[in-house]
């Protein structure tokens, strides 16, 4: 990618950008200037699949998909096998004259992390089978919701403080990346959504630079 100043439309070399910072200085007349709308700008992407428009204008945006995916149905299945070993597991050391004492304590304390890894496991099958996602710019605000299962990450921004939005590459413990959509927020880099597939990803950051310019 070429960048130019937009003030004299002089070439700036690659040393003089920060990618960190998405910002780039001209030698020629001493701008400094944003280079985050030019890297995501680019060839414009088509919507995902999954991705539903509802509302699209200059500043308007309303766009919303499911979180179901194929792959989770394995999920299911292993917090099925999962969660019924547990409840066997307290039934018999319960209800079913399980060791006394020291040993029925430790029988009944042992498991407390495989309950909460089990817990959080269900809790998120139950949320991905029936959650959605949306966001909705109305020219003045971006909002954030998801729902129907609660889940954290709703919020509600004026449009004036975000700038900057970008595509930000996270790698799980196997490798696998995953992409997050980002901004800054008077100031400060926030984390906007998470999880998504790179297509996703960037489409949201193209959209959010095309609402924030205008």
């Amino acid at each position: 990618m070429k960048v130019e100043c937009p003030t004299c439309h002089a070439a700036v070399p690659a040393e003089d950008i920060n990618i960190q910072a998405m910002t780039a200085v001209c030698r020629a007349c001493n701008n400094v200037f944003s280079v985050a709308k030019l890297a995501e700008a680019g060839t414009p992407i088509g919507l995902p699949t999954r991705f539903t428009i509802t509302d699209e204008g200059a500043r308007r945006l309303a766009v919303s998909w499911r979180w179901w995916r194929l792959q989770y149905v394995f999920l299911i299945f292993f917090c099925c096998a999962w969660d019924g070993f547990l409840v066997f597991w307290y039934s018999f050391a319960l209800f079913a004259h399980g060791p006394s004492g020291v040993f029925g304590m430790l029988m009944i304390l042992f498991p407390i992390i495989h309950v909460a890894v089990g817990v959080g496991l269900t809790y998120f099958v139950i949320a991905a089978m029936f959650n959605r996602t949306w966001i909705v710019c109305d020219g003045d605000t971006l909002a954030i919701r998801h729902g129907p299962v609660p889940w954290a990450g709703n919020r509600s921004l004026p449009l004036h403080d975000l700038s900057h939005p970008r595509v930000e590459t996270k790698f799980q413990s196997n490798s696998v990346p995953h992409y997050n959509v980002a901004a800054i927020n008077n100031g400060r880099d926030i984390v906007l959504l998470k999880g998504l597939e790179e297509g996703e990803a960037r489409w949201i950051s193209q959209q959010l630079a095309r609402v924030l310019s205008r």
